[in-house]
């Protein structure tokens, strides 16, 4: 197996245990787990997490469903989404880390969020994306 191959076969296994996640979480923190990729993807004003224009946006590989523009447009009726090609894609990836290899939810469920960035961010950039 060649790394780019690797590289698709883990993307593919995130994906999953996201959408797993989405399925298994109560209606509120399922919504925040559907649209934080969304968040980081585009960086809007329109939606939460938006700290300024500064802010590095652009997940690699993240295509939003037509569900997610959905439910972003359910908190702001203004937004809407334009599918655009970015040259640079500065958000490497965004992986769930949980410490079990299966995923049950309860109330004291807990998971990591890790947000990999390009090496060119400089140090403000990474700064502001903890804010956010």
């Amino acid at each position: 197996m060649d790394r780019v191959e690797a590289y698709r076969l883990f993307q593919s296994l995130n994906y999953q245990r996201f959408q797993h996640l989405i399925e298994l979480a109560p209606a509120r923190q399922a919504l925040i787990f559907q649209l934080l990729p969304l968040f980081l993807h585009i960086n809007s004003k329109l939606l939460p997490g938006y700290i300024s224009d500064d802010v590095p946006a652009g997940l690699l590989d993240y295509r939003p469903s037509q569900d997610t523009i959905s439910q972003a447009q359910q908190l702001n009726r203004s937004f809407s989404h334009r599918a655009r090609a970015l040259r640079r894609y500065p958000l490497r990836g965004l992986y769930l880390l949980h410490p079990h290899h299966y995923f049950s939810y309860s109330d004291k469920t807990e998971f990591e969020l890790w947000l990999l960035c390009s090496d060119l961010l400089s140090i403000e950039q990474r700064h502001q994306l903890q804010k956010s």
